[in-house]
Formats: structure tokens, C-alpha cells, sequence
């Protein structure tokens, strides 16, 4: 499993800071209006170099957005991929089932929610976490967070990714 997430997530996460550093238009790469420090602090604070508990921390404010800025959210993986509910069925139907099909905002609420209840809700059921992840729930946050990125990431790398990003843009 994890050979997969190398060539799906970290794979996409490092074609997208590459080529922001070598856009061909200056104003599109990381931003350096200020010094060289200002600069790698904003080509570091691109997710390939992130935890996956700060990942998952960007996906909490996420939730924080209005509604109406979620129709100016870009994520062009989820134009071309709409429907992010079928890779993640098994999580879905994990946790009851209750989300969206075709909305950015349900998945940031499926992504919290098992963040959020992660014990409450697997612990009753380890067949049901053995079924979706492939093996145990690890007993520790930085674990369970990692091995919820890896999931995510392995199923959905460019919608992901997209959403790693849109909160740079959606800071409150």
C-alpha cells in the first residue's frame, strides 16, 4: 500500500511544486517579494513538505469557509473527476453514509468527521477498519492522521492536493 501512495500523492504533490518553480511565467511561481527567506517559506509551505497532520490541519479550515466561497474554490481535479465518493465508498459507508456526492464541502466534512471520531466510531468495529485501510487503526493521532492521508491520497491525488492548496487562498 504504501508504494502506492508514493506514486499517487507524494508523485503529485512533487510534479505540482516542480513545475510552480519553473512556470514559465514569473508571476505564476512561488511568491519572493521580499527576500530569499520569504521565498522558501513559501515554497515550503507547498503540502509535498507538510505532515500529514498539518495536511489534515489545512483541510480543518477548510471547513471554516462561507458557502458562498466555496463556489469561487478552485480545484480543477474535481471538475475533471466529480464525483469523489465512489473511490472512497468504503469510508463512506464506514461512517454511515451521509455525504454529498458532488461536493467539495461534504468531502472536507467526511475528511473531519473521521479525523474527529476516529475512536468513537472504529473502535466498535475493527473488521470495518481492517476492510477500509487494509490493517489496524495505529493507537496514536500522528499515526491515524498518516494513515488517513495515505488512504485519501492513494484514491484521490489531484482533488486532494487541490484542496491542500485552496487553503492558502482561504486563510481567516
Amino acid at each position: 500500500a504504501g508504494e502506492e501512495f508514493v506514486e499517487s500523492m507524494e508523485h503529485a504533490e512533487a510534479m505540482d511544486i516542480i513545475a510552480s518553480m519553473l512556470h514559465v511565467d514569473p508571476k505564476r511561481r512561488p511568491s519572493c517579494k521580499r527576500s530569499p527567506e520569504e521565498c522558501m517559506a513559501a515554497v515550503l509551505a507547498h503540502p509535498f513538505f507538510l505532515s500529514a497532520t498539518k495536511k489534515l490541519d489545512r483541510v480543518d479550515l477548510l471547513h471554516e469557509i462561507r458557502p458562498q466561497q466555496w463556489k469561487m474554490l478552485s480545484c480543477s481535479s474535481f471538475r475533471s473527476q466529480k464525483c469523489w465518493h465512489k473511490p472512497l465508498a468504503k469510508l463512506v459507508s464506514l461512517m454511515d453514509g451521509s455525504y454529498g456526492r458532488d461536493s467539495l464541502q461534504e468531502l472536507v466534512r467526511l475528511l473531519r468527521n473521521v479525523r474527529a471520531h476516529w475512536f468513537e466510531k472504529f473502535a466498535e468495529d475493527a473488521t470495518g477498519v481492517q476492510a477500509v485501510f487494509g490493517r489496524e487503526l495505529p493507537g496514536t493521532a500522528k499515526g491515524r492522521d498518516e494513515l488517513l492521508v495515505e488512504y485519501v491520497g492513494q484514491r484521490l491525488p489531484g482533488i486532494f492536493l487541490d484542496l491542500l492548496q485552496n487553503t492558502e487562498d482561504w486563510r481567516l
